[in-house]
Parts: structure tokens; C-alpha cells; sequence
């Protein structure tokens, strides 16, 4: 179908002339349902004359579980495409495999499919069909056919495979040998580490020293860090990530559930406490010696970005963020500035802002496509040749974790007749494809093993919380005072320290060609001086010195690797003096700070609540989706509605948080549950008011803002300039 459109075109002098556009229009669809026996369809139907017009398309919305499993033979025929995948890989949320293809055999013998004697055409189109969806389901989901299958019930998909495919064919030899080798490569078993470490020993005498990141090059690290994480997120079976399996896993009885996922939480876990260990290693150390490991680690997140690989670049920044490292003030004011620049991009790729729209743009953008000649490597990081550009990439499986989570709990499993809600089994589909997608990328990687900074990170012994926040207090005491603030209108800003050193007489240091034995490495410098003498302005060069950044450290050295004592602050050679810092004093502190989401902007996070009502059925718990923007009276409507409640009755309700050890927080109407709340506990109460309690206060009126005089002296100056110019 094309739609003519005319437009008038200006022909010089003459008359303007007329040019017709044909326009292709894509033609209406019709969408319907329709509701048999046992199940409900969605009937799609394209007008004829476009493709696949006139002929409807019958997708399954809800149904039985035995009409689920006979819609498995009939949904090819009825141009149903995507469901025979979306089945396969959610059916374990509402049944087990075994009864599954219990029903699939039976229905085969109601149509007898399975007589020995010939068939008609159509029984014969539904045999090919039972072979295709039993060959699908071999080859992605092969754990199912494992010790789990009774052999009576084995003994009959041999027998009904022969009689579609007949003997010897390839589906009866993968059958029988996942039959033969239980529990073998490819069950969807837990990794074992040692296959990913080359066989070194996980326990070994005295645990490494923290500081030995140090002795490793930032690109050496994030490569094995991304051989490690590529192998983890190859074996993880995508349908253990759905949010009815994962949200259990810690329930009594399914303490091995979901074994490919928790291998990657594990491994996440392990980095993050790897690096909170060594950045809280030796409490002696100066702020600027701490600094370093900072640095490291950030320069790391920078190499793992470059490679694709999220899941370590999310570890390391989570890691960086969380309480005990972060409140190092005085540790992270001397953070270099372009090292500071670019942690701050790094904490927006990883910020939950949004869902992680960032992480997900960057993910699909550059994880599913090649690009031929551009690299994909973020500003501020080496260009690297076209045969080590990177291939793969490795998600951070949180994202898609929380999605399902989240879907799981919004929507109903069953509908208000007993049907399954098939409907919510292909939006959960939606994300599962999306993980096969990106492990087919995720093939891609080919780096080398080496077995120095693995063995590292699997022998270093984390930190617990208690012992984390004990350092990181030694470290700064919480009563210690702030760090004064640096003047913001510098009377002198010195950008060059050769011409300054030159003009007090000492002896020209190099600020750019790397360091050699007889002197000390150096660096550029920005430096806040007021104006003084020579000798004042050697005694103040004394007192501003800052120790060298880590970037030195991941350039190849030439002759061997720089060791973890070099930590130690560096000896003057002659008259030199050390390098200085390279982050103006007036940049101001580079503690890093939480975004702040914009007022009346939508939420910027949100998290799930278990909420029960204080009544005769108040031990039975309702998921409540809670956002930055909701105060106590949305909660307490969301809490009534999912109860089967009137929202309307919520000022006659209170809403308690259960703390441990039998304490609880009580919010009031004015009070914002996302950051009012305890992050101890996600288990909240919803109790009737009392008679006898009193109305929340009033809240205050708002105050008009003060204005400022900044305007009027800048217009009265400018009076003055015109009146003097004119």
C-alpha cells in the first residue's frame, strides 16, 4: 500500500511546478483475543496486500499447563514464533521439566503419533515438530535430561524420537549421551575455580601482602580480570537469573540454587573486597602514599572499561564507593585530577541512575556491534591497535538481575482464573535473549592466562565489615576535623616549576621524561602560592610536596617491575626536590560527592519493600515497588492496594519498619520512606492509627528567597562605566 503525496516545486520564473512522492504506508494491524477451553490467544491480523497480510497470528496470552505444553506442537502452524523459545526458557518457573515432557508424550499418544503403523500427513507434520522442539530443548537446556529424568520416562523420548527421526539419529545419540555422562561439561553446574585459575593452590601458606597490586601493570590486570569474568559469564545458564529462582535462593532447601550465578556474584564479591582490602592495608601509611592504591585501582576500571569488561569496572567502583574508602578525605584529596576526571566518568557508567540507562546504552552500543575502524575505547585511554581492540564484552549481571526481579514482583504469575500468565513468561524472555545475545559476543575474547595477579586476588583473605570500618577509622578518626578549605581567588597560580627552581638557583628538574636512577621520578605541578621570597618560596615548595602518582607505575619499565616499597616517599638527589602534585590547589577537593537528583525529576532509584498488614492476615507479605519520589502516604496506599485494600483509608494507617532485635521505625506523613528508612531491613508493618493519636505538625511555611545584592552593585557599576565612557 503507497500513499501519493504532491508538493509544489518553484520553477524559476515560470510557473511553479508540481512533483508527486510516493510514500510506502505501513498497513493497520488488528489485535483481538480469543478464548477456547483452557487457554486465551492474542489474534494479530495485517490487512492484505502487506506481508504476511490476511493471515492471523495466534500467540498464546494465558493458559492451562496442558494446553501450554500442547501449544509447544502447534505453535509453528499457528505463527506463534518466539513461543516454543519463551517456554523452554521460563517453563521451570511454573512446572518441572519431568512432568513437562510427560505431558508432551501424552499429548503425542492422544493424536497417535507414536503407532508403529503409518501415519497420516498431519500426524506426520506433528512427529517433525515433536523432534524439532525435543532437539531445541537438548541442545540449549541439556541439564534437564540429567539424573532428574526417571529412566521409564527416558525410555520413552528414545522410543518416540526413533519413530519421528528413526534409529541412530543424532538426537537419540546426544540423548544417550547425557544419559551416559550425568553430571558432565555442559549440565549448567556450578564453574569450578580451579578450571579458571590453571590448577594453583587456593590455600596456600600466609596470605599475599594487599600492596602487591602495586607490582602489576593496570593493563596485565584488567585483562586477566576479563579472562576470569568472560569465563564465569559463559557458564552462567541464562533461566537461573530469573527473578522466582534467584529471589529464593536464600530460602531453606535452596541453599544450591541458581549455582552459574552465585560463581559470578562471587567473583564480583571477591574483586570489590580485593580492592577495599589493599586500599585499607597498612594504616600508617601518609595520605599521599594511600592515594597511590587508589590510583592503581582506578587506572584498572579504566583498562577494564577499555576492554568491555562492566562487571569488573562496576566491582572496582562499587568497591571505591563504598563507606570505608569513601570517607578517606584526606586520601581522596590526593587523588591527581585527570585520575579524579576520570573516576567521575567511570561512577556515571556505573551509577544506578535511571535503571543504569548509562551502562545499558554503552553495553548494547558497543557490546553488540563490531566497529571496522573507530575504537571504541573511551576519551583519556590509548589508542590501541587493531589487533587489540577489544571483541568481547562482559555485562554487569546486576542489571539484568534486578530487571527480573522487579518484573517478577509486578507482575502476577497466575490471573484471576487460574491461568498462567504466559504474557509475563515472554517479557522475561525478552531479557533472557538479550543475555544469550551478548554471551555469543562474549565468545569473542582470546587472552593469554598468567598466573601472577589470579593467584593474587584468589589467596587474598577480604575484609569483613567490622574489620573494614575498624581500619578505615584508624586510618581517619570520624572526630578528626575536615581538611581547611583551599582560598578560591589565588593571589599567584605557579604552572611551570622548571622557571620557577631556575630563578631561585636550583638545578632544572625534567617534568615530563621519565625519571632515571640518579634522580627522582618527577611530574608536573600546580601549586597555590601567595607571593614571597625565594627562601619562603622553597619552605612553602617543602610543605605543599606530594608524593608521585601511581600512573607512573603503569608504564612498562624497562628493566624490572616497580615493587610495592615503592610506596616510600622518594629521596632528593642533590639540590633536586621531589615531584610535586600534579591537581591545582585550587581545583578544590576531589571527595568524591553523590549525585543529587534534580527537584520534581522522576526517581531516581527505587527499591522493592516486604509490607504485611497488622491484621488477622498479618502474617502474609505483599512486594511494594518504592521510588526517591514517595513519601509515607503513597507507601501506605501502595501497601493497602496490593492487600486488597482502599487505598483512600491511608491516614487512618501507620507505616513501621521492623529493625533487628526487635526494634522498629515509625515514619510520619512528611517523611520520604526511600531515604527515611533503615537499610538493615526491608520488612515494614502497616498498623490502624490510634484514636488518641494526634495529627502530624503542620509543615512550616515557605520562605521567600532573600534577595541577593550581587545585582544591584553590578548595575550600579555599570551606570558609572557609561556615564565615564559616553
Amino acid at each position: 500500500m503507497r500513499a501519493c503525496l504532491g508538493l509544489e516545486a518553484p520553477g524559476g520564473e515560470g510557473p511553479s511546478r508540481t512533483r508527486w512522492y510516493c510514500l510506502p504506508v505501513r498497513p493497520p494491524v488488528t489485535l483481538t483475543e480469543e478464548a477456547e477451553e483452557g487457554v486465551t490467544y492474542t489474534v494479530t491480523v495485517r490487512q492484505p496486500g502487506a506481508p504476511g497480510g490476511g493471515t492471523p497470528c495466534r500467540a498464546l496470552k494465558a493458559g492451562l499447563l496442558p494446553r501450554l505444553v500442547r501449544h509447544l506442537l502447534e505453535a509453528r502452524a499457528l505463527g506463534d514464533a518466539t513461543y516454543v523459545p519463551a517456554f523452554l526458557a521460563t517453563c521451570r518457573t511454573f512446572a518441572r521439566p519431568p512432568a513437562l515432557l510427560q505431558l508432551l508424550l501424552h499429548r503425542l499418544e492422544e493424536v497417535g503419533a507414536l503407532e508403529p503403523n503409518p501415519v497420516p500427513p498431519e500426524t506426520s507434520e506433528l512427529q517433525r515438530t515433536f523432534s524439532s522442539v525435543l532437539c531445541s530443548w537438548l541442545d540449549g537446556y541439556p541439564e534437564d535430561f540429567g539424573e532428574a529424568l526417571e529412566p521409564e520416562l527416558a525410555e520413552r523420548l528414545l522410543r518416540s524420537l526413533q519413530r519421528a527421526l528413526g534409529k541412530d539419529s543424532e538426537a537419540e545419540r546426544r540423548l544417550l549421551a547425557l544419559r551416559g555422562a550425568l553430571g558432565g561439561p555442559g549440565t549448567g553446574g556450578e564453574p569450578e575455580e580451579e578450571d579458571l585459575q590453571e590448577g594453583e593452590d587456593a590455600t596456600p601458606m600466609g596470605g599475599p601482602d594487599p600492596l602487591d597490586i602495586l607490582t602489576f601493570q593496570a593493563d596485565h590486570v584488567a585483562a586477566q580480570l576479563t579472562r576470569v569474568e568472560a569465563a564465569l559469564f559463559l557458564r552462567v545458564v541464562p533461566y537461573q537469573c530469573l527473578g522466582s529462582l534467584w529471589s529464593q535462593r536464600d530460602k531453606k532447601g535452596r541453599e544450591g540454587a541458581c549455582p552459574s550465578v552465585r560463581a559470578t556474584v562471587r567473583q564480583f564479591n571477591r574483586l570489590a573486597g580485593a580492592v577495599i582490602r589493599s586500599c585499607l592495608a597498612r594504616p600508617g601509611l601518609r595520605p599521599q602514599q594511600r592515594a597511590r592504591l587508589l590510583e592503581k585501582w582506578i587506572h584498572v576500571a579504566q583498562e577494564c572499561r577499555a576492554l568491555r569488561n562492566f562487571s569488573s569496572l562496576c566491582a572496582i567502583v562499587s568497591a571505591l564507593q563504598s563507606s570505608p574508602v569513601h570517607r578517606l578525605r584526606r586520601t581522596w584529596d590526593e587523588i591527581a585530577r585527570d585520575v579524579q576526571q576520570s573516576y567521575e566518568e567511570l561512577s556515571a557508567i556505573c551509577s544506578e541512575q535511571d535503571n543504569y540507562s548509562l551502562c545499558r546504552q554503552l553495553l548494547f552500543q558497543e557490546g553488540t556491534s563490531r566497529p571496522s575502524g573507530a575504537d571504541p575505547a573511551p576519551r583519556r585511554q590509548p589508542r590501541r591497535p587493531p589487533e587489540q581492540r577489544p571483541v568481547g564484552v562482559v555485562p554487569y549481571l546486576g542489571t539484568f538481575l534486578r530487571d527480573l526481579v522487579m518484573l517478577d514482583a509486578a507482575m502476577k504469575d497466575e490471573l484471576e482464573n487460574g491461568y498462567i500468565n504466559f504474557e509475563k513468561r515472554r517479557k522475561e524472555f525478552e531479557v533472557l535473549a538479550q543475555l544469550r545475545l551478548l554471551q555469543s559476543v562474549c565468545r569473542n575474547y582470546r587472552i593469554p592466562p598468567s598466573p601472577g595477579f589470579p593467584h593474587w586476588l584468589r589467596t587474598l583473605a577480604p575484609l569483613s565489615e567490622a574489620q573494614s570500618h575498624s581500619l578505615s577509622c584508624e586510618i581517619e578518626p570520624p572526630s578528626e576535623a575536615p581538611a581547611p578549605q583551599r582560598p578560591v581567588k589565588p593571589t599567584l597560580v605557579i604552572t611551570h616549576c622548571t622557571e620557577l627552581l631556575s630563578s631561585v638557583g636550583s638545578p632544572l628538574i625534567s617534568w615530563d621524561r621519565p625519571s632515571s636512577s640518579s634522580e627522582p621520578p618527577t611530574s608536573s605541578c600546580d601549586l597555590l602560592l601567595p607571593p614571597c621570597g625565594p627562601s619562603q618560596l622553597l619552605c612553602r615548595l617543602a610543605q605543599h610536596m606530594k608524593w608521585p602518582s601511581v600512573s607512573a607505575l603503569d608504564t612498562a619499565p624497562s628493566d624490572t617491575a616497580p615493587s610495592a616499597g615503592g610506596l616510600s616517599p622518594p629521596t632528593p638527589a642533590g639540590e633536586g626536590l621531589p615531584r610535586g602534585h600534579r591537581r591545582s590547589a585550587s581545583c578544590g577537593s576531589a571527595f568524591p560527592t553523590p549525585p543529587t537528583p534534580a527537584p520534581g525529576g522522576p526517581p531516581s532509584d527505587c527499591l522493592i519493600l516486604r509490607a504485611r498488614m497488622d491484621l488477622h492476615n498479618g502474617s502474609l507479605y505483599k512486594s511494594i515497588l518504592v521510588t526517591s519520589q514517595d513519601k509515607t502516604p503513597a507507601v501506605v496506599a501502595k501497601v493497602l492496594e496490593k492487600h486488597g485494600q482502599e487505598p483512600r483509608a491511608a491516614p487512618q494507617f501507620q507505616l513501621v519498619q521492623l529493625l533487628p532485635e526487635g526494634k522498629e521505625l515509625t515514619f510520619h506523613a512528611t517523611d520520604n520512606v526511600f531515604y527515611a528508612m533503615n537499610s538493615s531491613s526491608l520488612d515494614f508493618v502497616l498498623r490502624p492509627k490510634g484514636p488518641g493519636e494526634p495529627p502530624p505538625p503542620p509543615s512550616a511555611a515557605p520562605r521567600r528567597p532573600e534577595l541577593s545584592a550581587t545585582f544591584p552593585k553590578i548595575k550600579a557599576t555599570g551606570r558609572k562605566l557609561a556615564r565615564a565612557l559616553f
